[in-house]
């Protein structure tokens, strides 16, 4: 995450990027199951 440039951010850049976001269409993918990790002995 690029916290020290949203950090500085002006709001003119935050509606921008927000905007653009709304702009994208949504992707449909199925998220995965999660896995265990190994158990170590």
């Amino acid at each position: 995450m690029p916290y020290p440039w949203i950090r500085q951010a002006t709001d003119e850049d935050l509606r921008a990027i927000f905007a653009y976001l709304r702009s994208v269409p949504a992707v449909r993918n199925r998220v995965p199951q999660p896995i265990d990790p190994p158990e170590t002995h």
